[in-house]
């Protein structure tokens, strides 16, 4: 087995495999070889051979994938390479076993276990996104500012992987960001600068032409008449231009390019690109500051996030429409996106987030005249930015809820809301 590891034969890994499910055992042995290069083709062995077992064995594999994550998530068990190999099955059998994605993200607040999630998830998500993106990944994110390279360097791959347009801004900071690091692209182990990876990422993220073709769901791939192929391809090269023109300051270009990309994605029921190009045109009406153009614009580019169950994408959607609102003093207007906004980032078990909608939740309860709910609101938020540690704004929102207390009693006190 392990000569055939070595060679890497996976046609006769999956027939034996598909055979025997014990094979998976011994090809998970290799997994703590001391050589870096054994390891990695153990790691990719196995997610192909467990894929081939579960056309016949899918309860096996399915024990497999949970003594991984228990391996993983036991201190006293030598780890490397489970999460990694886990996410390796699930890149080649989705179908049966895409709900464990939650259990990887859920490593990702394990700091030793970071970089191994995030090669776990790119790896997913270069094939699958949408399996990914169904769980809210707020923490790949903020990972992006780690403080060690190999996991920001990790986390701007694993963004690149998924083609998470929401990730643009955060990579272009990185893309002089020369600190090296180890990673395994699926073929060999190399050492690569940040800025490289940020680099390739974001090459990657907006060339939406390949994100259409290896990633758009059986509804979109209905086959286009030659003339409605020239008509997207023009399309493509208007969208790809203005992204261009806007990153130079040409906005009035980039908006009319935009709009006619726009045009021709709605009539071909390109949903995906329909609402970037929304995104972009609202983000240039937000710069022109034209608030009443963008929100519409924001609206149709989230309704289309919902359909299709992405949350971190509704979730920055909704942030950029509750800022429109603020900007109206509509923030009645709000509260719906606030909550729902709340409910992602208390799935991803974020608490900084859910923090700041509660603090807006409140915020809005008190203009509304309803000092009760503002409170719970906003003693809520207080009690989990001090469970974070966050003691700073803690004690700023506890000053803020004084007072408005003070005001519930009948006391005096000019002070402003928290």
């Amino acid at each position: 087995m392990e000569s055939l590891v070595a060679r890497g034969d996976h046609p006769a890994l999956e027939a034996a495999a598909e055979a025997d499910p014990l094979v998976l055992r011994r090809i998970q042995r290799l997994l703590y070889s001391p050589d870096p290069e054994r390891r990695w083709g153990a790691v990719i062995a196995l997610g192909r051979a467990a894929a081939a077992a579960a056309r016949r064995h899918p309860s096996a594999v399915g024990d497999l994938l949970r003594q991984l994550i228990y391996a993983a998530a036991d201190s006293a068990a030598a780890g490397w390479g489970t999460l990694e190999a886990a996410g390796e099955i699930i890149r080649h059998a989705p179908d049966p076993y895409g709900s464990f994605v939650r259990n990887l993200l859920a490593f990702l607040r394990d700091p030793p276990a970071r970089a191994a999630v995030l090669w776990a998830v790119g790896r997913i998500g270069e094939v699958h996104p949408d399996i990914v993106k169904r769980h809210p990944y707020f923490p790949i994110l903020d990972l992006l500012a780690d403080p060690a390279p190999e996991i920001r360097g990790h986390a701007a791959w694993a963004l690149g992987r998924l083609r998470a347009r929401e990730a643009g801004g955060p990579l272009g900071r990185l893309a002089g960001d020369e600190a090296a690091f180890s990673l395994f692209d699926g073929h060999r182990l190399r050492r690569v600068s940040v800025g490289e990876v940020a680099r390739a990422a974001l090459r990657r993220i907006q060339h939406p032409a390949k994100t259409a073709e290896a990633h758009m769901k059986p509804e979109e791939t209905a086959p286009l008449s030659p003339e409605d192929e020239a008509a997207l391809a023009e399309a493509l090269r208007l969208y790809r231009e203005a992204d261009i023109e806007r990153n130079q300051g040409g906005s009035l270009d980039a908006m009319e390019k935009y709009r006619q990309a726009l045009e021709v994605f709605e009539r071909l029921g390109r949903a995906a690109e329909a609402a970037n190009a929304c995104e972009k045109l609202g983000d240039l009406h937000i710069q022109r500051g034209d608030f009443n153009g963008a929100l519409p614009l924001y609206q149709r580019a989230l309704a289309v996030c919902e359909k299709k169950g992405d949350p971190l994408s509704f979730y920055l959607l909704a942030e950029k429409i509750v800022d429109v609102y603020r900007h109206r003093q509509q923030m009645e207007k709000a509260l719906p996106y606030l909550f729902r906004m709340l409910e992602i980032a208390e799935s991803a078990g974020d608490a900084g987030r859910a923090g700041l909608c509660l603090t807006g939740i409140g915020d809005v309860y008190q203009r509304q005249d309803e000092p009760e709910k503002a409170l719970e609101a906003y003693r809520l938020a207080s009690r989990i930015y001090r469970e974070m540690g966050s003691k700073k704004q803690a004690a700023i929102l506890d000053e803020g809820i004084v007072r408005l207390e003070r005001l519930c009693s009948g006391a005096a006190d000019p002070g402003s809301q928290p």
